[in-house]
């Protein structure tokens, strides 16, 4: 792996020598530590290959005094700085380990759904409460 190359995907470019990602859509920048570059650069440069932890951490940490939880470490961190800009960065593969993503997530609704379920009440209510002020008086018979 060349430590000097620029890989460019669908929706990242990611520069080994200035420690960065660049979401294309945005022109957004994004540090990352050498850690997480190094790791970057082993799942991209073979998008379709799958790696297991024990394969990134003997390719990606030349230091084998820190914990192979490194690996689960830097991948959350990842996600996490991604996550951010709706790109999953990582894919998990069942009891085998991890690739390179490289997908735009779905954008978020919550705040869309919170907003219409606000109005549906209060539209609910100000159509029930009028029904309920003109029973009260009727029901109260001597």
């Amino acid at each position: 792996m060349n430590k000097k190359e620029i890989v460019k995907t669908q929706n990242l470019t990611i520069d080994y020598s200035s420690l960065t990602v660049v979401i294309n859509s945005t022109k957004e920048e994004i540090k990352i530590s050498l850690n997480e570059a190094n790791l970057l650069f082993l799942l991209y440069s073979n998008p379709n290959r799958i790696y297991t932890k024990d394969e990134i951490y003997t390719q990606c940490w030349e230091d084998g005094s820190v914990a192979n939880s490194v690996v689960t470490q830097t991948i959350s961190l990842l996600r996490k700085k991604f996550l951010t800009h709706n790109i999953s960065i990582i894919d998990t593969i069942k009891n085998k380990g991890y690739k390179s993503g490289d997908r735009l997530l779905a954008k978020p609704i919550k705040k869309f759904y919170f907003l219409f379920f606000s109005v549906l009440i209060l539209v609910s209510l100000f159509l029930i409460f009028p029904i309920f002020k003109q029973v009260a008086p009727n029901s109260i018979t001597q």
